[in-house]
């Protein structure tokens, strides 16, 4: 389940922290953390960052089915749904038209 995104001060060098662990060609994957509360940022199958908060384009909402049936059949918790899109750039927040509006919104998911 992927509750509110939670906005501590915004940080600019955060997009040259996160550019050096993400490849900004690909996308990513990205998903709450129950454990350490943030978000996991996962590329090419390794999750390569944890951060209190992320910007992505072109995002999608995920579920795998077979990990939500395994759920389901085991009655264990597993990551199966995820965000994916791309990482936003620091010049390219910056070129946006309109300031972006933070907001803080629920997004659920039950198997």
């Amino acid at each position: 389940m992927i509750k509110e995104i939670c906005m501590p001060d915004w940080d600019r060098n955060w997009f040259k922290s996160m550019s050096e662990v993400v490849d900004l060609e690909k996308p990513i994957e990205v998903y709450r953390n129950l454990h350490k509360k943030c978000w996991s940022i996962r590329q090419a199958g390794k999750v390569v960052a944890h951060s209190p908060y992320i910007l992505l384009r072109n995002a999608k909402f995920v579920v795998q089915p077979a990990g939500r049936e395994k759920v389901l059949r085991e009655q264990r918790k597993n990551v199966h749904a995820f965000v994916k899109g791309y990482l936003v750039h620091a010049r390219e927040a910056d070129k946006l038209i309109e300031p972006i509006q933070w907001t803080e919104s629920a997004i659920t998911y039950n198997p």
